[in-house]
């Protein structure tokens, strides 16, 4: 993509197909070098910004590389976003093991067994267990 086109630069497109999620890597394919372009380049996340005149031996290595760094990027955005969804889980569990801890009075290993037999026995997911308890408490009870 160029930096100018028409109806909308390459700096505003970047950034709305990287915000949307549209593709994995934007490289921007350019007669402009002037450092405004390329800081602009920088903060909307292309991957690559490449001068004109560049033939297909730099071009096509370029590509490549700004491809499989865009790849990295994805695997360990996937990667943040699964360990912050465990986190949130573990929190709403110990959350609905210290409800259970402090409305039956169990210890801590006691009622964690009690949601885990909860769990089995209605076929359902520790964290759906612990949602559930977690509204009972906020009803008060």
């Amino acid at each position: 993509m160029d930096i100018n086109m028409p109806n909308l630069d390459g700096i505003s497109a970047a950034r709305i197909i990287r915000r949307d999620g549209l593709c994995k890597c934007v490289v921007l394919l350019t007669a402009y070098s002037d450092e405004v372009f390329i800081e602009g380049a920088k903060n909307v996340g292309v991957f690559g910004y490449v001068v004109k005149a560049v033939d297909e031996k730099s071009l096509v290595p370029a590509l490549k590389i700004a491809y499989a760094k865009a790849q990295e990027t994805t695997d360990t955005e996937d990667k943040l976003d699964e360990a912050t969804k465990r986190l949130e889980e573990r929190k709403i569990i110990e959350r609905a093991k210290g409800f259970l801890m402090q409305s039956e009075g169990l210890d801590e290993n006691t009622a964690y067994q009690k949601m885990r037999s909860l769990s089995m026995e209605k076929s359902c997911s520790l964290r759906i267990i612990s949602e559930m308890l977690l509204m009972r408490a906020n009803k008060g009870g």
